[in-house]
């Protein structure tokens, strides 16, 4: 997910993942993972809005098209028999905007391997 972002406005987003000072430079991050960044994605008018606009995008398909089509544009893989078996019964109680922010909030889509 890609932001614009002005080195003089601070984005609530990052600055609640520790942002680096833009002003000076770093020899390493510290890493840190706290409660209030999860609820940040996961309630954040920002990641909502991100969700709603991946569910759009998908449209109106069968769930398991919707399923393997959010899996390759949010994480970039085809969806495991077993993903896509759970995300077709996701989809059968929920709407694809929920489906879609689950996907965002991933482990997978937040660290590289």
């Amino acid at each position: 997910m890609y932001i614009f972002a002005k080195r003089s406005l601070a984005v609530p987003e990052l600055e609640l993942l520790d942002a680096p000072d833009t002003t000076s430079s770093c020899e390493q991050r510290t890493v840190s993972t706290t409660g209030p960044q999860a609820l940040t994605f996961l309630n954040g008018d920002f990641t909502n809005a991100q969700a709603r606009h991946l569910a759009r995008r998908i449209g109106d398909k069968p769930a398991s098209e919707q399923v393997r089509q959010a899996f390759r544009l949010a994480l970039a893989r085809e969806a495991s028999d077993t993903e896509l078996a759970a995300g077709v019964e996701y989809l059968s109680r929920r709407p694809l905007e929920s489906f879609a922010l689950v996907l965002l909030n991933a482990n997978e889509y937040f660290y590289l391997n």
